[in-house]
């Protein structure tokens, strides 16, 4: 149960550093520092985002029942496939929506 939880709470991570990396994008810069801010946020959401794949990619392969053999590698495969799948299509979805 903790395991699924955990699953979630990756997600919605994820959806949620996704979302504020789109946002981000939209803002203007006026002065130098400013722009060093926002590259400095958009690499800190950028790690948190590839942490959460990482993360749901382990999740996942715990609840499938943590295989080390071939099937273990189908399930991280596809976990990590269908994860990538999902942040990208959100943060088209999200950036179409902030266009």
């Amino acid at each position: 149960m903790i395991h699924v939880l955990l699953l979630t709470a990756g997600l919605f991570i994820m959806l949620f550093a996704v979302r504020k990396m789109v946002t981000g994008e939209k803002s203007k810069p006026k002065t130098i520092l400013a722009e060093a801010k926002q590259i400095a946020r958009s690499m800190l959401l950028g790690i948190v985002t590839v942490l959460s794949l990482l993360f749901i990619t382990y999740e996942v392969w715990i609840l499938a029942g943590s295989s080390v053999d071939w099937s273990g590698v189908y399930i991280t495969a596809a976990a990590s496939i269908g994860t990538a799948l999902l942040s990208f299509g959100y943060y088209y979805r999200v950036k179409s929506k902030h266009s």
